[in-house]
């Protein structure tokens, strides 16, 4: 079972799914990009120069002005114990008042980190971040500059020099760069993909990216198939084609040329649903 759409989540995108062997019972709850159970946001909102003056000015006032109070304290402290020891030679008192001293400095000290890392949020709301000439597009807080938004650029000619599935690739959609990959770049999300080609779609009014594979898999078993495509193939689609494509306001296509592997793909697996296209082109099945 698969997800109707892609999940996003801070600087996260993609999907969970379960990895399941059905011969051995073997699985694993994964999420995508391959990790098991949980992700880590690559964004961390960074100051600008400005901002992190600023900061530093006020956290230098504030501690300054926090261990100026601890000193008056401690110093009115160290005087009620001269005047203790003066008139008393018991010292019981100290096992009761001297933590006091130190629960006092340790809660001036957590509530200047409190105060310095609440003003950092407020000036990464206020959209002071990593300055516009280097931006990190995956933590940008707000419009997205220029320099942020998708790139798609043929790559020729293809470096696989695969003459099956390179022609399959220019004459099914067909290719609108004829011999070339179609590299699509989405700064925002950190992604960088090629896919084998690139074709318009009237019917959504938008270009559209295909994936193809062309090889024979009858020597496998439907098994090994479909573990594939849930550690491969489909996780790939979900975790890095789907997020790039929707970034880019693109539409995705998938041909596949076994039957056996397109059935189990489309039925078993979903493939259907996370693309736009899905179809069987077994006129371009490579021998194994």
């Amino acid at each position: 079972t698969v997800p109707e759409r892609t999940l996003h989540h801070g600087g996260w995108s993609g999907s969970g799914y379960v990895i399941r062997d059905p011969e051995t019972g073997a699985g694993a709850d994964r999420i995508s990009g391959g990790l098991n159970g949980g992700a880590e946001t690559p964004c961390r909102p960074t100051l600008t120069p400005e901002a992190a003056a600023v900061v530093s000015a006020f956290a230098a006032a504030l501690l300054a002005s926090m261990l100026q109070g601890s000193a008056l304290a401690l110093g009115a402290e160290a005087s009620f114990w001269l005047a203790f020891f003066t008139i008393s030679s018991s010292g019981v008192g100290i096992a009761v008042q001297f933590p006091g001293i130190v629960i006092a400095v340790l809660a001036l000290l957590t509530i200047f980190f409190i105060v310095y890392h609440l003003m950092q949020i407020m000036l990464a709301e206020m959209q002071l971040v990593t300055a516009s000439d280097a931006p990190d597009c995956q933590c940008i807080i707000g419009p997205s500059p220029p320099e942020c938004d998708c790139r798609i650029t043929p790559v020729c000619p293809r470096p696989s020099q695969d003459l099956i599935h390179d022609t399959c690739a220019d004459l099914i959609p067909p290719n609108r760069e004829p011999g070339c990959d179609i590299r699509v770049e989405s700064p925002r999300l950190g992604l960088d993909k090629r896919f084998d080609a690139i074709s318009y779609d009237p019917a959504l009014g938008k270009d559209c990216v295909w994936e193809f594979k062309v090889q024979d898999l009858s020597e496998n078993r439907d098994s090994q198939i479909r573990f594939f495509g849930l550690t491969n193939d489909v996780a790939e689609v979900e975790s890095k084609l789907k997020p790039i494509v929707d970034d880019c306001n693109l539409c995705l296509n998938y041909a596949i040329a076994d039957p056996r592997q397109y059935t189990i793909y489309g039925d078993d697996l979903g493939l259907t649903a996370l693309v736009n296209e899905y179809r069987n082109v077994e006129q371009c099945l490579r021998a194994p």
